[in-house]
């Protein structure tokens, strides 16, 4: 079929890098750490982070473990800062325990401090 539209269709590529330019930290498009389907499961803790057992919060901690240990937090903030910033905040229940408060406090901290620099994007990530 045809299609009516006035304009020229996008392809994928194009779309993804629009909205990348459009809402920076909402791709969530996956990095060399955590892929896009593991957003999607980040995703699905944004409700529910507060009943999550201490073993699930340790899963999480593993998460930021490796996208620290490979320095790649920032590449992970930039493509899915929401999602980053889910992950810190179901860790810090396991960082704490598993490392101290020392460490749960710097990464409470840098919590903080993300979700002010996320505050611009946070209309756009509601209704996303």
């Amino acid at each position: 079929q045809k299609s009516t539209s006035p304009h020229p269709p996008l392809h994928l590529d194009a779309m993804a890098t629009a909205l990348a330019a459009a809402a920076p930290y909402l791709a969530c498009e996956g990095g060399s750490v955590i892929k896009a389907a593991m957003w999607d499961a980040v995703k699905n803790m944004v409700d529910s982070w507060v009943d999550l057992e201490l073993k699930q919060a340790r899963v999480i901690a593993n998460l930021y473990m490796a996208m620290t240990n490979a320095d790649a937090l920032e590449e992970h903030i930039q493509d899915c800062g929401f999602g980053v910033a889910v992950v810190l905040l179901v860790a810090l229940r396991a960082l704490d325990y598993d490392y101290g408060q020392e460490v749960a406090r710097n990464v409470f901290v840098f919590l903080r401090d993300l979700l002010q620099r996320l505050e611009p994007q946070r209309a756009a990530a509601e209704a996303a």
